[in-house]
């Protein structure tokens, strides 16, 4: 689940870099995978995310490949998204370098 939470941290601060100049200052996502739904929050005023399940942590994005890395935690991961838009309601999916998918769901945006 920790990859989770990075990954829809990371969701979150590409829907945010989107709109740099109106961008939210907190972004919820919900995520979808075999293993449940895990929702984070982005607050895009400290760059930092929570996540429902405790995980926190630091993230950098490529705008041009729609790739999110984690800076925190004891392994750094980094999540690809098929698209980003600023709208709640939103979803896309995601993939992982290990080869994991999911659905992400924008819920919430401050």
């Amino acid at each position: 689940m920790k990859k989770l939470a990075f990954a829809a941290a990371a969701l979150a601060f590409a829907v945010a870099q989107g709109f740099a100049q109106d961008a939210p200052t907190k972004v919820t996502i919900d995520f979808e995978t075999p293993e449940g739904i895990l929702s984070v929050t982005l607050d895009s005023s400290t760059g930092k995310f929570t996540a429902s399940n405790g995980d926190s942590g630091t993230y950098s994005y490529d705008e041009a490949t729609k790739k999110l890395c984690s800076t925190s935690g004891e392994n750094p991961s980094c999540v690809t998204f098929a698209e980003t838009k600023q709208e709640v309601g939103f979803s896309t999916t995601f993939t992982t370098p290990d080869g994991g998918t999911g659905k992400a769901t924008v819920t919430k945006i401050e």
